[in-house]
């Protein structure tokens, strides 16, 4: 396999690679072909957010939902976040940054998120309550 390519920046604490890999495949007959392969990408917030989603008071808001284990390292939901809790964070943050559902949809790949209301742990929506507050 191809070697990982990483970029360190001052300050930061993620690290960042390049996001794919050629490997070589060997076919029967002795042939083989060069494929790219995928890889799990850290990108920085700029990268990760849709420039739909990247409401500028509302950064720490993503930055500390990541921290708290909300969002992963690409600002997707976390596993075990169920959709009812990313409806309330989408209801939050429509509230707050005066955006639509639609780019939150596409973005954390949920269809119909607007109509995933219900209850989850008291826990995570004290969390997420906790969050928007100190924006």
């Amino acid at each position: 396999m191809g070697d990982k390519i990483y970029n360190f920046y001052d300050g930061a604490q993620n690290v960042e690679h390049i996001d794919t890999q050629i490997i070589n495949i060997n076919l029967p007959g002795n042939k083989s072909v060069n494929k790219e392969q995928s890889t799990n990408e850290i990108r920085p917030f700029e990268d990760a957010i849709p420039e739909s989603l990247r409401i500028g008071k509302l950064y720490n808001v993503w930055v500390n939902l990541k921290k708290e284990g909300i969002l992963d390292e690409n600002y997707r939901l976390a596993p075990g976040i169920p959709h009812t809790a990313a409806n309330y964070l989408v209801t939050c943050f429509c509230t707050e940054g005066n955006c639509k559902w639609k780019p939150f949809e596409q973005f954390w790949g949920i269809d119909k998120l607007k109509d995933k209301k219900g209850e989850f742990r008291i826990d995570l929506k004290d969390k997420i309550n906790s969050i928007f507050a100190k924006h």
